[in-house]
């Protein structure tokens, strides 16, 4: 173990992982004090979803980076399409991602290429790997935006596989769904701007998807352009009740912010960021601000229904499928 640190200079703020939810937080942490922001990989390097982020939100971002605005979402069930209506702008994952880091950059966040290895909370001290060399720094305040990690016998999570794809959307500007009949899920293709297109597929029960599903379903939407590049992961389903502990936060997809009904997360990140700022700079209680907000409350409610479904096995996608007709066809009546 080597004692040297000259790597890293003193911060109030560490924030580990400088994806979305990292970045963001840390430029908001930054108008309040010095933060040092770690991740083991350049930020924007990932693809990670689909990209489609609530218009509203997005503006709240005050990002200037291309992207396709959509007003309409058609949800599809064996050639059977609800349309409803939905502002979303579609954005390219990992310029979204790369330019939420460059606005923590310009906040006054400092970047330190390296891996997050573990923390003794006792102590404030953090492990990290730089290269060969492991070394221990020691923080004030340690936020970790991490993403989401399985633990060992969890069985209810999201998985999902994304491409970003050469071609044009036949559905114009609308982001377009297609329930599956084998899982808890759906396949998804937004249009994406400089004639791409991003495809996808995810399920939301534990179970692994079909890649002969996502293979059908691309065939079927007449995807057979280049693939510029491909990712996906694993996507919490449930909130964490506990966010705060010590000088120890979490954030992000750490702390399970997900709806787990449709795996939805950036919009509940951007919601929550100021709340999370305004606690750790302040040392309010966050985990009481966290379990009496709308939007947690909205999360356990989701994952209560999601696992049920999921429970039921082999019928799990038959009743998620027809609760996601039924939540898509009122809303096309409120046109």
């Amino acid at each position: 173990m080597s004692d040297k640190n000259i790597n890293f200079p003193e911060s109030d703020f560490t924030v580990v992982g400088a994806s979305f939810a990292g970045s963001l937080l840390a430029s908001k942490l930054a108008r309040h004090g010095k933060v040092l922001l770690i991740d083991k990989r350049e930020p924007g390097s990932r693809l990670k979803c689909g990209g489609g982020v609530r218009t509203r939100e997005f503006n709240r971002l005050g990002l200037d980076i291309p992207h396709v605005k959509a007003e309409k979402i058609l949800m599809s069930e064996k050639g059977r399409i609800i349309s409803f209506n939905s502002k979303y702008a579609v954005v390219d994952r990992m310029e979204f991602d790369a330019a939420v880091f460059q606005k923590a950059l310009d906040a006054g966040a400092v970047f330190q290429k390296a891996e997050y290895l573990s923390h003794e909370a006792a102590k404030n001290i953090m492990s990290v790997r730089i290269g060969e060399e492991t070394i221990e720094y020691k923080y004030r305040k340690l936020i970790l935006a991490k993403g989401f990690h399985l633990d060992p016998g969890d069985r209810f999570y999201g998985a999902s596989y994304v491409e970003i794809v050469e071609g044009s959307s036949r559905h114009g500007d609308a982001l377009y769904f297609d329930l599956l009949q084998k899982n808890v899920g759906y396949c998804w293709l937004f249009p994406l701007p400089g004639g791409r297109v991003n495809i996808g597929i995810g399920s939301l029960s534990g179970e692994p998807f079909s890649r002969e599903d996502f293979r059908s379903f691309k065939e079927e939407q007449g995807i057979t352009g280049k693939v510029i590049c491909k990712g996906g992961g694993m996507i919490p389903l449930v909130p964490a009740m506990t966010v705060m502990k010590d000088s120890v936060y979490l954030f992000g997809d750490s702390a399970g912010m997900v709806f787990s009904a449709n795996g939805e997360g950036i919009r509940n990140i951007i919601k929550m960021s100021d709340i999370w700022a305004d606690c750790i700079v302040k040392g309010k209680n966050l985990n009481i601000r966290w379990i009496t907000n709308r939007t947690f409350i909205r999360l356990c409610a989701s994952t209560m229904v999601v696992k049920a479904i999921a429970s039921t096995g082999r019928f799990g996608s038959r009743f998620y499928n027809f609760l996601s007709r039924t939540a898509a066809l009122a809303r096309s009546l409120l046109k």
